[in-house]
């Protein structure tokens, strides 16, 4: 009997319905004050809605120890998303080309947690994506640090390992400066042994 049971039990809400898949990059660590953004496609069957048929994304932060969860970016002018994340958080990506891309700017410590994404287009693409959750780490800011800089990198990376890219690429440029007049003298003492050579 146990044995009859265990399918069904399986097949309830926790069951993820395979026409509908997200991949997401995560866990996303960003330093507090900066900005990440993070890559994300999402899935769902062509069923119930055409090429003209708007598609809305809702990405949401679950809040521990409550059952609701927060609106934070969406594409829907329709809804209203949370006051503490307007303007911070945007739904870069279209649903409508399957890319539920999410940026967030200004990250706070507040933003730390679990993120959901649903995709509503028709009226059988309805779907929220609780088996594949966006897990956002916010830590402590640098001093000296620029609130709100992004350097506009979409790998989920921000604050030191960019800066120290940058700083890599300045230092080669300045080098490659410096080098440029050696080159330009080694290059003109080897024409004129040259000429000489040829002269002789």
């Amino acid at each position: 009997m146990l044995q009859l049971l265990l399918p069904l039990l399986w097949a309830g809400p926790l069951a993820q319905d395979k026409r509908f898949t997200l991949t997401v990059q995560t866990p996303v660590t960003v330093q507090e004050g900066l900005c990440v953004q993070v890559a994300c496609n999402v899935s769902y069957p062509q069923d119930g809605w055409d090429d003209s048929t708007p598609a809305h994304g809702y990405w949401y932060r679950e809040q521990a120890g409550a059952p609701d969860k927060v609106l934070v970016a969406t594409n829907n002018p329709s809804r209203n998303v949370q006051e503490e994340t307007q303007g911070r958080f945007h739904l870069l990506g279209d649903p409508k080309t399957y890319n539920c891309s999410l940026d967030i700017r200004d990250a706070r410590r507040t933003d730390d947690g679990f993120y959901t994404f649903r995709v509503e287009r028709g009226s059988v693409a309805r779907y929220s994506y609780r088996q594949s959750k966006l897990t956002v780490r916010v830590t402590g800011a640098l001093q000296n640090q620029t609130p709100g800089g992004c350097l506009g990198n979409r790998t989920g990376l921000s604050g030191p390992g960019a800066e120290v890219m940058l700083v890599a690429i300045a230092e080669a440029a300045v080098k490659t400066l410096l080098l440029l007049p050696c080159l330009l003298v080694l290059m003109q003492r080897h024409l004129l042994e040259a000429l000489s050579l040829c002269l002789m």
